[in-house]
């Protein structure tokens, strides 16, 4: 049997629909857990007491209800992908990191809207409501008054709504206290620490008889800038399968608290446990997906050439393999793997759809080229491929002076070499120990860094390759193969490769086939329809001129056609009847007559049920 191509030219998809899920990965990916602790509340003692007058709305207007009071932390605290020393504090029940808007913030759904004209973003919200903060005054109609207080040291900064009038502004008796705390981290190499919500007691207010409490309608959790929250009335220890602490609810859910205490007792608290990631500004593509040259790593201080390793490479064509991206989240590791610049995007709203838009311009600074619909630098995320992998590699072998890789005339190529690979062959399998193994070849000699994947029709039993080169790696999941390697020179008459699979159903078919970067279509295995043979000698072509026979089951008008590697049609050798067989001499031209480079081409036989390929090789 032959391989056929059936190429499907196509651009880059620019447009996925995802799930609502996939676009909450800015705060739920900052943290490994949320979940409920054993801890008693305890009040805030000798801390800052703030009065209904520290809450301002500006021009210097002020407003007891809706108000803001800025702290200082006390501590670099990391959020949502930036580092903050002080935050707000709300009356209704939050605190922010960004400067306020000083819009009313009574509407507690905004804790789950991207509305960043009406509702505060960097949000946490351990009960946000629309409360009011009763000062002695108020004491003449029954209200008790409130305290609202914060208290830190070098390890953690707990703020403290205490006897606010929470959800009915008419009740004297609806009064609750809750905290927020923020605990520093422990990591020298991050400043992401955790965030746990903390409740007391209801009512118990002695002015008056009333003993109603309206604790229902209010948001419990934290949010980011776009529709990315947490909803921490659904805190668990483990998913079912074991491998999250962030159930799919916390981020979906827009459920409102229905009783007192939301974490369902004075002695259990809400814990948001950040997952310690490491977080680099200035290092767009430098290639330490793994961060080992950060603090506390085992390359901290070292320069580039020992910082970058093969774990990286590994790292990155893992996560290709499992399907499992890399962080994508700014400053993050697919950030520091994205080697050529070019895998920035973001996700846009289309007609109630989720769609991912990729930014492929291959920029400098990662704010360059960025959309108007993009507000926030937090929307634009990263990802990296099989040839961020390749480029490292290059880096690797010393071919390249520096990451990230902005400048491909780094790579010195052979000048007498006018192509490069920009797509795949397939040779004929062969079963062996009742696997198919199956060689891919390049369609083109080629310099420099290579990649090549592609999804197959079969199970991916494993990827060998007999090159003699060191700088190469391979990976592979359940029906896909990822190479990445690097040289000054691929032959294209070597396979770079082969592949071994299992439960090959029908034809070979090679599907979503990428190479160097760029998507190139399908490879489909032919049928063999009869018993025609066509055999091409010498092979491969040293001087232009060979010769081809043909057998064929049956007398009739057959056409003998030349195709390149990426199935463009270069010419028609010969078009007529054959008898059963034939023996001619073939001299190899395109179209116009002009000789055709070196390189792979096809020579495809069809008529009377026959549709036969060979693969033949010029080599000028």
């Amino acid at each position: 049997m032959r391989l056929t191509k059936s190429i499907i030219a196509g651009m880059t998809v620019a447009l996925v629909a995802l799930s609502s899920l996939a676009l909450k990965s800015n705060v739920p990916g900052e943290f490994m857990s949320m979940e409920l602790v054993d801890k008693d509340y305890t009040p805030i003692v000798g801390g800052t007491e703030l009065e209904d007058v520290d809450f301002i709305l500006p021009p210097n207007v002020q407003d007891s209800d809706d108000g803001y009071h800025k702290i200082d932390i006390g501590f670099p605290f990391e959020y949502n992908g930036e580092v903050y020393t002080e935050l707000w504090i709300s009356v209704n029940g939050f605190v922010t990191f960004d400067r306020p808007n000083f819009l009313p913030q009574t509407n507690p759904r905004g804790l789950f809207r991207d509305l960043p004209s009406t509702y505060q973003q960097n949000v946490l919200a351990p009960f946000w409501g629309d409360h009011i903060f009763r000062n002695k005054v108020d004491e003449l109609n029954n209200y008790v008054e409130t305290t609202i207080s914060y208290k830190g040291d070098a390890d953690m900064m707990v703020i403290e709504w205490k006897d606010l009038n929470i959800m009915d502004k008419t009740k004297p008796s609806s009064i609750a206290d809750f905290q927020v705390i923020l605990y520093r981290s422990d990591d020298p190499a991050t400043p992401q620490g955790d965030i746990e919500f903390a409740y007391g007691q209801v009512g118990g207010n002695t002015l008056t008889n009333e003993t109603i409490v309206v604790t229902r309608g209010a948001s419990v959790g934290i949010k980011g800038e776009f529709d990315d929250f947490m909803n921490g009335l659904f805190p668990i220890s483990d998913e079912p399968d074991g491998t999250s602490g962030v159930s799919s609810a916390a981020t979906d859910s827009t459920n409102l608290s229905n009783a007192w205490q939301p974490s369902g007792a004075s002695n259990y608290r809400i814990l948001f446990t950040a997952k310690k990631t490491l977080n680099i500004e200035e290092s767009w593509g430098d290639g330490d997906v793994d961060f080992s040259k950060t603090p506390g790593q085992r390359h901290f201080n070292l320069p580039q050439n020992r910082y970058v390793t093969f774990n990286d490479v590994r790292l990155i064509l893992r996560s290709m393999a499992t399907q499992i991206p890399l962080d994508s989240v700014r400053r993050r590791a697919a950030y520091h793997g994205d080697v050529n610049h070019n895998g920035r995007y973001y996700y846009r709203t289309n007609g109630g759809n989720d769609e991912k838009v990729e930014i492929r311009s291959q920029d400098e600074n990662y704010f360059d080229n960025i959309p108007n619909e993009v507000t926030s630098l937090k929307k634009v995320f990263y990802q990296v491929n099989e040839h961020d992998a390749a480029i490292i590699l290059q880096y690797l072998s010393a071919s390249t002076t520096q990451l990230p890789w902005l400048i491909p005339d780094e790579v010195v190529f052979d000048p007498k070499q006018a192509n490069v690979a920009d797509n795949i062959v397939v040779g004929d399998k062969e079963v062996l120990n009742g696997k198919t193994v199956v060689p891919v070849y390049i369609n083109n000699n080629h310099y420099g860094p290579l990649s090549i994947s592609f999804d197959v029709n079969a199970s991916v039993n494993g990827v060998r390759t007999e090159l003699n080169n060191e700088f190469q790696m391979t990976d592979h999941g359940t029906n896909s193969v990822f190479f990445a390697a690097s040289a000054k020179e691929f032959d294209s008459k070597e396979a770079v490769f082969y592949v071994e699979l299992t439960d090959l159903n029908g034809n070979l078919t090679l599907n979503n086939i990428r190479v160097n970067d760029k998507p190139v279509g399908t490879i489909t295995e032919a049928s063999e329809v009869s018993s025609a043979n066509l055999v091409v000698t010498p092979n491969p072509f040293v001087n232009g001129m060979s010769t081809y026979s043909v057998n064929v089951p049956q007398e009739g008008n057959y056409t003998l056609s030349v195709f390149d590697a990426v199935g463009n049609k270069v010419s028609e050798i010969y078009s007529g009847n054959i008898n059963s067989s034939a023996t001619n001499v073939l001299e190899l031209n395109d179209v116009y007559g002009n000789e055709l480079n070196s390189g792979v081409y096809f020579i495809k036989l069809e008529g009377k049920g026959v549709n036969e390929i060979e693969k033949i090789i010029i080599n000028r």
